[in-house]
């Protein structure tokens, strides 16, 4: 009797040690950058609202981080409508906990007018605008690679740069990579589980 109590207690313990484990094992459906890629660090001007702000300032929130330019013709609105699309698959009380923020790397044309007027058409998106020392430091911390086109004769110039939104935890640590095929509902489901982790 003493024999299967025992039994009973180690197989009990043995469940419990694997249900945990499986859990933790569960892949991610997007990119795991976990101990890849530094903290959320900035101090820039948050355009939607005029004020400075800090990474700080989010805390305690899921934050998408996107690069790109307000005269980007299609990854960049592309970008913020797959993370649009993505916590409009969440339930209400979840997407208030991520916050999408989207930094210009083309400080020279954006400034805080046109990044409020641009990030206004993506939900609650807040733009981050700076001056071009700040925000260069910003992109080569998450190794964004920026590359500008020639100057046109009207004053045009296109804007190269990388097409991927970093994800960090409540905490501020980079965890996840968004890659422009993953699908909404994949972003989603990544997104509820950083949401509800303790």
């Amino acid at each position: 009797m003493i024999k299967y109590f025992i039994r009973s207690i180690l197989t009990i313990g043995l469940l419990v040690i694997l249900s945990s484990c499986s859990n933790e094992l569960v892949p991610w459906q997007t990119k795991n950058m976990t101990g890849y890629m530094p903290d959320l660090s900035f101090t820039l001007t948050d355009a939607n609202h005029n004020k400075m702000v800090m990474a700080g300032d989010f805390k305690n929130q899921v934050v998408a981080l996107n690069f790109g330019f307000t005269h980007c013709p299609d990854v960049c609105p592309m970008s913020l409508h797959q993370l649009q699309s993505a916590l409009s698959k969440m339930d209400e009380v979840q997407a208030k906990q991520v916050q999408v923020l989207f930094a210009t790397v083309d400080p020279q044309r954006d400034g805080i007018p046109e990044m409020k007027a641009y990030t206004e058409n993506f939900g609650r998106t807040i733009g981050l605008a700076g001056d071009r020392a700040s925000l260069i430091i910003l992109a080569k911390r998450y190794k964004v690679g920026v590359e500008f086109g020639k100057v046109g004769e009207d004053g045009h110039y296109d804007v190269s740069h990388s097409s991927v939104t970093y994800v960090f935890d409540r905490n501020g640590a980079a965890r996840l990579l968004i890659r422009p095929d993953d699908t909404p509902q994949a972003i989603a489901d990544d997104l509820i589980r950083l949401v509800t982790e303790k």
